[in-house]
């Protein structure tokens, strides 16, 4: 019975399991072990027949082992997704890394990577993404993703999907782990450790050895059971070097402390959030907005404070991105997001509502609300991280807080709990900042945390006023900060000694909790509760009213200068019944008139202003109770000299004027009693007072102060040269200053000519001193003469200044003395052209343009000199007439142009056109019109795409560019090319009358001007009625602007119109002609009718001679032409009356009495025709005679005159009269026609002679 009782008992134990004596954790047994060596045992109603050996290796068939394997779980839910693996281009600085860390050759054992990143960063996605990939390559055994509220995820299914992934290797791999299975039934249910020991670790040799392993598993800290941890730490380590385990979770402690220091197992080092994965969210965020409807409405400027906001933090940007897609206007939501304002945000429940539950859930996991001291430093040290104004380190905020008992621990301890709310926090990292994971952790833990973990930022803010004060008291020194007391020292109160410079103070060169007590402190002071106690209220008067030295020299040192003022005077307030003492007053002024000269020095003037402008009030109450105090008076006005100085940089005239007008009040009289210690500081104060004068409009006032500032001086350098010589020079720039504001262009000369000759004998004695300032006088005079056009005396400086420069470049081939040294060479080129040395001009642009060139070839910002420098090049060998030069600097110029208008700046694009037109017009001139018309279209089409965003500014321009195009097409014979020009130009016109008619009127002459030499141009006869078109379409044009300012237009109406009538003629439309020029003689009837007008009446009678022309030539009946010709004949007469010596009006009058001839002619009145050529002939001789008329002049006039009277002669049957008068007219048509051989002018003139003197000679032969 003993015996059946304990075999009992020990069937019992199997079959209920047994205890691991390792881990004290009951597991089956691996097999019927008890009974191994028995046989034939018989028990109570049972009967079990045990082998004399263990139950190892049987084969099992393919249904066993199937229905072994179906055995083990099959989770649901818990595997990878390749929809939620990470955006393609992203992470992949991290998918690199991992990448690199599965390929490395140098495992012994299976390795676990792990990527411990706090809540929202990324980490699922990034697990997909390497689940993804391994899978792609062949990899991938298994992939599990931890979820605590899915039922599926837990320990053992994580095993059983290792266990399935294995079986998918290979049958034999299969069949091993189904043989397992199947002869222990119990393993598909077991303890995830004994499954690892009993199933894994056995089929390992049977693995392909040519591949490698990866398993997935992702968010660890879902999982409470540790289990899984342990397996990392101490089971994985057993499995060959083929294994790779990709593990993301949470960095909680109870993780971290088991997985950290563990040689199998690498930490990720780059992290998910942060500033480093901005390139992420950039893509991210874009490709996202591409989707959406309202993408194109996300400004640049918005969608970049989107990304700041962010932090790096992709859960964050992904459920603002959810919410803004369900507002009513996206956009603007997001504006309010970033901006903290949006209710809507606040009150989502898709929102902010699912960021506070993730970090409820960390909280609700740390259990520790209740143990008073762990909430005693979780107050004090996460208060401290969420109120800091930046973030630091563990070093850092250890040494802040050390007055209040925190120590380095303490921070750990705190820090690692929390870990998963904090960004690549790591306690091995003593020097990195500190950070929250998210702006959100701050808004959530001081806003809608529960109330045990909730943070008051006001109650923090005032500890941290506290902390920063006693570190700036207690640690604020030279002994810490070398460089404190750089302002210290009596020569603040001398004018004539410069202040000291601040010297620069980084981080790196002082403590970090004094860097941010000095920056932040005023930040924490303003925000505390208003009820300071008295320990942090006598911290405040000691550090901002009696000590405040140190503090303003460190924090003007950083850049960030502190509001000591307004600090102060808090300070005092809480101080209860504190004042500051006439001692402190002055001490606290001298203190900020130091700080003030070198900040003004140094360009800092917002910050100089806060603190000269509080001196000056100090000093002011200081010196009306004691005006007889001398030293103390001067100190008043070197403080009333800096604020006026710091206000006139600033911009703050009137200001800076009523400073220096109490300066000079208060110097005057002390100055008359002590002038060899008050002098200089006048000096000073009426050169301050006389630049501030002269822009302000206040002329006369700036120039005696002027005066007596160069008196002042001269009577300084008089008693000591030594020192004050350079003061007066500085006096006499000054004056030349007021008179070059005055415009007083000779009076300005003889004070900078002075200041020249001061320079040339300083740098004479103390070269290494002043040859500096001797170029740069030099320079300034250079260019003044040059502006002032005394462009001889401008050469003179120059060949002074240039070997100076080409000296000191010899010495030091620095950029901005090559850079100095092209634009002195520019100007003087400028110069030299001016005064007629244009081959010097020429030559001296060229080595500017050489020198601009090599700097340009280094650096594109100088590239814009060169291309000026190119254009002036170009501009002197056109004006020489050396075109053919002019065209390689001409393309260079536009190939600048090019590469600059590449970043699309409109400045840049309309230079570059202009460069194009000026480009293709001197192509055409030299007939190389194919090149020219290239340049022509690429000019344009920079002008139509800049005039589709700017028309005001452009389409005028467009249209007169394409009347130059349309007429270098004509030049080209391509008449149909440059006919489509002329119809888009005509657009043009119509599109801006209607649009902008004042505009468009003010420009009209030049732009119907332009259209008109097209026209001109087109001499083929079949295209008269298109040009026809357009010539009546710019009168219309013209008519219109005219109707609504006929007083105004009238006249330019007129001369247009003229011209157009001219147009029509000349394409045979001589009807439209006549009529136009019949309305421009109307107009010009009422011109002359008007008084005190400025038309002359021979303009008229001019019209009236082309009308009669016109006229003659009409195949209809018009008007009589003889009339008017007469008429026009009679006014050249009344003209001549009152300018019997105007040449002009002589010549023109032998052409119209050649007119009058013709239509005598015409009308077979030939002996009227006679008496009027004569008369032509007469006035041509005279003419001559008096050697007024040029050969080709003389030699037209007397060819027509000539022609007339024989054409009368011969009809009235005077044949041998009018034999000599042919004769002459063909001699004088032949030379014409040879000189103007290449216009081919004159021939159908030299022709008509020709037929008539075959006439005369045919009627002359019989008699002969």
């Amino acid at each position: 019975m003993h015996k059946f009782k304990l075999l009992h008992r020990t069937v019992k134990g199997w079959k209920s399991g047994r205890e691991d004596i390792r881990t004290g954790r009951e597991v089956s047994s691996t097999g019927p072990s008890v009974l191994t060596g028995a046989s034939n045992v018989t028990l109570q109603d049972s009967q079990v027949n045990v082998n004399q050996t263990n139950i190892t290796n049987n084969i099992n068939t393919d249904l066993e082992i199937n229905e072994a394997l179906r055995r083990l779980p099959d989770p649901v839910g818990c595997s990878w997704n390749p929809s939620r693996a990470c955006l393609e281009g992203t992470r992949m600085l991290h998918i690199q890394e991992v990448a690199r860390w599965e390929t490395a050759p140098d495992f012994t054992s299976a390795g676990v990577y792990v990527v411990a990143e706090p809540v929202g960063s990324g980490k699922s996605s990034l697990a997909h993404t390497i689940s993804k990939n391994a899978h792609k390559e062949g990899n991938l055994v298994a992939a599990f993703f931890f979820d605590q509220v899915n039922q599926h995820s837990n320990p053992s299914n994580m095993m059983a999907s290792l266990v399935h992934g294995l079986c998918e290797v290979s049958d034999a791999v299969k069949h091993q782990i189904g043989n397992i299975l199947a002869k222990d039934k119990s393993l598909a249910k077991a303890d995830p450790v004994r499954q690892f020991e009993e199933i894994i670790i056995p089929i390992c040799p049977i693995l392909p050895q040519d591949r490698r392993f990866v398993v997935v598993i992702d968010s660890l800290d879902e999982e409470h059971d540790p289990i899984v941890v342990e397996i990392l730490r101490d089971w994985v380590p057993r499995l060959p070097a083929s294994f790779r385990i990709f593990v993301t979770t949470r960095p909680e402690t109870r993780i971290m402390e088991e997985l950290d220091k563990q040689s199998h197992i690498q930490l990720s080092s780059n992290p998910l959030t942060g500033p480093t994965n901005r390139t992420d969210i950039v893509l991210f965020l874009n490709t996202w907005f591409s989707k959406t409807k309202y993408g194109t409405s996300i400004s640049p400027e918005l969608l970049d404070a989107f990304i700041t906001k962010s932090e790096g933090l992709f859960l964050w940007a992904t459920v603002v991105l959810h919410h803004i897609g369900t507002s009513f206007s996206p956009a603007e939501e997001l504006k309010d997001i970033i901006a903290g304002s949006s209710e809507h945000w606040a009150e989502a429940d898709g929102a902010v509502k699912q960021l506070d539950s993730l970090y409820e859930r960390i909280l609700s996991k740390l259990k520790l609300g209740t143990d008073r001291r762990f909430m005693q430093k979780y107050k004090t040290i996460m208060g401290a991280l969420v109120t800091l104004k930046e973030p630091l380190s563990a070093t850092g905020l250890a040494a802040l807080y050390a007055p209040d008992g925190i120590t380095l621990d303490d921070i750990h301890r705190i820090c690692g709990v929390l870990r998963p709310l904090l960004r690549n926090y790591s306690e091995d990292d003593l020097q990195s900042p500190i950070h929250l994971v998210h702006l959100s952790v701050q808004e959530y833990l001081t806003g809608r945390a529960p109330l045990e973990y909730r943070l008051s930022c006001q109650e923090h803010d005032t500890i941290l006023s506290r902390l920063c004060l006693h570190a700036i008291k207690h640690r604020l020194s030279p002994q810490n900060v070398p460089i404190l007391g750089y302002s210290d020292g009596e020569w603040f109160r001398d004018i004539t000694q410069d202040p000291p410079t601040i010297p620069q103070l980084s981080k790196k060169d002082v403590p970090e909790q004094i860097w941010y007590a000095c920056n932040h402190v005023e930040a924490h002071t303003w925000s505390s509760n208003p009820n300071m106690d008295g320990a942090h209220a006598r911290l405040g008067l000691h550090v901002f009213v009696k000590e405040p030295r140190s503090l303003l020299e460190a924090t003007a040192a950083m850049g960030n200068l502190i509001g000591i003022v307004s600090l102060r005077d808090k300070a005092l307030a809480l101080g209860h019944d504190a004042s500051m003492d006439p001692t402190l007053k002055r001490e606290t002024a001298a203190m900020y008139s130091a700080l003030a000269r070198s900040l003004v020095l140094q360009n800092e003037l917002s910050s100089a202003l806060q603190i000269i402008a509080n001196a000056g009030s100090l000093y002011r109450e200081l010196h009306f109770e004691a005006e007889e105090d001398v030293a103390l008076a001067e100190e008043f006005a070197v403080a009333l000299d800096t604020l006026s100085t710091a206000e006139l940089h600033y911009g703050s005239l009137n200001r800076a004027v009523r400073a220096a007008d109490e300066a000079l009040k208060v110097v005057r009289p002390i100055a008359a009693i002590k002038p060899a210690t008050f002098q200089p500081l006048l000096s000073r104060l009426l050169r301050i007072q006389s630049r501030m004068l002269s822009p302000g409009n206040l002329h006369e006032r700036a120039f005696k102060m002027a005066q007596e500032h160069v008196q002042v001086s001269r009577q300084l350098a008089a008693d000591n040269a030594a020192k004050f010589e350079e003061h007066l020079a500085l006096s006499l720039s000054n004056l030349h200053q007021v008179y070059v504001v005055l415009e007083n262009t000779e009076g300005a000369i003889p004070p900078i000519a002075e200041v020249v000759q001061i320079y040339r004998q300083l740098a004479l004695n103390v070269p290494e001193k002043f040859d500096d300032a001797l170029a740069d006088i030099l320079e300034k005079f250079l260019q003044f003469l040059s502006m002032a056009g005394r462009h001889a005396d401008a050469i003179e400086q120059g060949l002074e200044l240039v070997p100076i420069l080409r000296s000191r470049l010899a010495k030091e081939a620095s950029k901005p003395l090559q850079l100095r040294l092209g634009i002195v060479l520019d100007m003087m080129a400028y110069d030299l052209f001016k005064c007629g040395r244009a081959e010097q001009a020429i030559s001296t642009i060229i080595e500017s343009v050489v020198i601009y060139r090599r700097l340009g070839a280094r650096d594109n910002t100088y590239q814009y000199r060169l291309r000026s420098a190119l254009h002036s090049h170009v501009a002197y060998l056109t004006l020489v007439g050396r075109h053919l030069e002019a065209t390689e600097p001409t393309q260079e110029a536009v190939a600048i142009y090019r590469r600059e208008s590449g970043a699309r700046h409109a400045s840049y694009d309309e230079a570059l056109a202009d460069s194009l037109l000026d480009f293709a017009g001197e192509l055409g001139g030299r007939k190389r019109l194919n090149e020219a018309e290239t340049a022509y279209m690429d000019a344009i089409n920079i002008l139509l795409r800049l005039s589709q965003t700017d028309p005001e500014t452009y389409e005028s321009k467009v249209a007169e560019s394409l009347s130059n195009y349309a007429l270098l097409l004509s030049c080209a014979a391509k008449y149909p090319e440059s006919l489509e020009e002329l119809r888009k130009v005509l657009a043009i016109y119509n599109r801006l009358a209607l649009k902008d008619p004042d505009s468009f009127r003010e420009n009209l002459g030049r732009l119907i001007s332009a259209m008109a030499k097209s026209i001109d141009n087109l001499g083929n006869r079949k295209y008269d009625q298109a040009v026809c078109t357009y010539v009546t379409g710019l009168i219309e044009l013209h008519r219109n602007a005219v109707s609504k300012h006929p007083e105004s237009l009238r006249s330019e109406f007129a001369t247009s119109l003229f011209k157009h009538g001219c147009q029509l003629g000349h394409h045979r439309k001589n009807r439209e002609a006549i009529e136009a020029i019949k309305e421009v003689i109307s107009i010009q009837r009422r011109l002359a009718e008007q008084a005190n007008s400025s038309f002359q009446e021979y303009e008229l009678a001019l019209t009236l001679n082309d009308y009669v022309w016109h006229l003659m030539r009409a195949t209809d009946p018009f008007d009589d032409p003889i009339c008017h010709a007469e008429e026009a004949v009679t006014i050249f007469r009344l003209s001549l009356a009152k300018n019997p010596k105007d040449d002009n009006l002589r010549y023109g009058f032998a052409g119209i009495l050649d007119t009058l001839a013709r239509a005598f002619n015409l009308s077979q009145r030939y002996g009227d025709a006679i008496m009027a050529a004569e008369e032509g002939l007469t006035i041509c001789r005279q003419l001559e005679e008096e050697q007024k008329l040029k050969d080709g002049l003389a030699n037209h006039l007397g060819n027509i005159l000539h022609q007339r009277l024989a054409e009368a002669l011969f009809d009235l049957g005077r044949h041998a009269e009018a034999l000599s008068h042919i004769q002459e007219a063909v001699a004088l048509g032949r030379t014409l026609v040879e000189e103007w051989a290449n216009l081919g002018w004159y021939t159908d003139e030299l022709a008509e002679g020709l037929l008539l003197l075959e006439k005369i000679k045919n009627h002359l032969e019989p008699s002969t």
